[in-house]
């Protein structure tokens, strides 16, 4: 009864499309009488044409097309005047045209209409056959026929290859997956139906980063694949040859041992760090290692790993098998069972022997530099000078001030002349750090003075309100010189000069104010 319906209902639709078509036909042909020659009425013939061209055969619509071409031609002829003839009969063959070209293009598109919706009955007959037993398959499966064209495929190979049902079905794999062309699948798949054998292969794609383990069975009418995703499998596969690789080939001195420090595994980079092979240390003490100066060290860090405590650069001594000590970092961590049990440790270690040598160098040459910056200098027992040119931060002030400490230490300096005439500026934190430099000298024993303070500065240290009060000061280098004579007892005394010398000042050491 609902199959006479759906009948019925197709009657009516089709009876509707033909009594439009028509009524719309006698209206255009009516107009194109009344309208004066040139009016392009004429093209409205198109527009039935594309209403009822999907419900006849191809001969109906070229019978059609021809009483649409005779209408045009009685319009020109009783059409009332308009336009020249000549234009008037041009028009008119250019709309025989173009509704023939009309015509040829709806057809065309009509048999591919038919061509999809044939392609679309197969693939859906052919799922019908297939989907019981395919919904019980876990894997992924697709089916092709002869030239290739996926013609079925279950969810789960959906979901693997990130394509919908709509975007394979009907359309040759190898055009859709460019980048399978010229694969182990491309290739397996091909032998498999040249051979008519069963093949089976893993392959990896690299567009969805995804390994797949697939299998082939072809039949007479293609081949059907099944495939699963075995990304994770070959991840941990990879992941344990690649730990291996680099174990066996890594610089570094891997090693196992248990928690009460026996050493269980030895990899080449041990070997050749220590100077051990790996026969002759494999169950010995990992103790052998400590040098005899350190041995609180390893039971320390044997107690850090059973609390479970992840051990990162841990900068040490070890000593090698020809008792030769070397600098190492450390980084060692905990190994847990399947319960989470720690049961073992694992240690990299790394010769950082010339890196310190290097740091070493690096800074003595640092030092070396910090004293041409903030040179100290003699020039008379126990008193030195100490000239600052340049602008003073506070890294260079605390520069400075170590410069001057250690050397006030190591000379037993008494008077230190500190001239600051190639300063421009200073600050309220750098003052009150040169502040603090001369009390650290006094506290060592030795008086300051301070010489070549500008105008500049010296509104500057008043402004900051920096306490001056125990600074002793002197105009010039000379006069602090002078300053650092008067402070120690030396007395300046002239020499008259010879008749054949230049005259010269000089510095009577021996004799002192009482």
């Amino acid at each position: 009864m609902e199959h006479i319906k759906i009948r019925m209902r197709a009657t009516e639709r089709t009876i509707t499309i033909y009594a439009l078509s028509i009524v719309i036909t006698v209206g255009i042909f009516i107009l194109d009488l009344l309208t004066p020659l040139g009016t392009g009425v004429w093209l409205g013939y198109i527009l039935p044409l594309t209403i009822i061209y999907r419900e006849l055969q191809r001969q109906y619509i070229y019978a059609i097309t021809a009483v649409f071409t005779l209408l045009i031609a009685l319009g020109f002829v009783y059409s009332p005047p308009g336009i020249q003839t000549e234009i008037a009969l041009s028009n008119r063959f250019l709309a025989a045209g173009v509704l023939w070209t009309t015509v040829i293009l709806l057809l065309h598109y009509k048999r591919a209409e038919e061509e999809r919706d044939r392609l679309y009955r197969e693939a859906q007959a052919a799922r019908e056959r297939v989907t019981t037993i395919l919904k019980s398959i876990t894997d992924a499966f697709l089916s092709f026929d002869n030239q290739w064209r996926v013609i079925y495929m279950n969810q789960k190979a959906e979901q693997l290859l990130h394509k919908r049902w709509s975007e394979l079905i009907g359309k040759i794999y190898w055009e859709v997956f460019p980048d399978t062309v010229d694969t182990i699948g491309y290739r397996e798949l091909h032998r498999a139906v040249a051979e008519n054998t069963t093949v089976e292969y893993e392959q990896f794609y690299p567009p969805l980063d995804t390994w797949f383990d697939v299998r082939g069975f072809p039949s007479k009418d293609g081949i059907n694949i099944f495939f699963r995703d075995i990304t994770e499998r070959k991840g941990m596969e990879e992941k344990l040859s690649f730990q291996a690789s680099i174990v066996e080939s890594s610089d570094d001195a891997i090693t196992g041992k248990t928690l009460d420090g026996i050493i269980l595994s030895w990899n080449p980079g041990a070997e050749k760090m220590y100077g051990y092979s790996a026969d002759e240390i494999t169950g010995k003490p990992v103790s052998i290692l400590v040098p005899p100066d350190r041995p609180d060290e390893m039971p320390q860090l044997l107690e850090r790993l059973r609390k479970g405590e992840h051990i990162e650069h841990f900068e040490t001594v070890r000593m090698r098998k020809d008792g030769k000590h070397i600098d190492v970092s450390l980084t060692i961590s905990p190994i847990k069972d399947a319960t989470g049990k720690i049961i073992a440790a694992s240690t990299v270690a790394r010769d950082i022997t010339e890196r310190k040598r290097m740091e070493e160098r690096l800074r003595r040459h640092q030092e070396a530099i910090r004293e041409l910056s903030t040179p100290v200098l003699q020039v008379r027992e126990q008193i030195f000078i100490l000239p600052i040119i340049g602008v003073i931060d506070s890294f260079r002030a605390r520069q400075l001030t170590e410069q001057l400490l250690h050397a006030i230490y190591y000379n037993s300096a008494k008077v230190v002349v500190m001239d600051i005439t190639g300063v421009p500026t200073v600050d309220s934190r750098v003052a009150n750090h040169l502040v603090q430099t001369i009390d650290a000298s006094r506290l060592m024993g030795a008086t300051v003075v301070v010489t070549g303070v500008s105008p500049e500065i010296a509104q500057t240290l008043v402004t900051l309100g920096v306490d001056t009060s125990k600074m002793n000061t002197a105009g010039d280098l000379q006069g602090g010189i002078e300053a650092a004579d008067k402070l120690l007892g030396y007395r300046i005394t002239k020499i008259e000069p010879a008749t054949d010398l230049p005259d010269i000042s000089a510095i009577d050491n021996n004799e002192k104010d009482d």
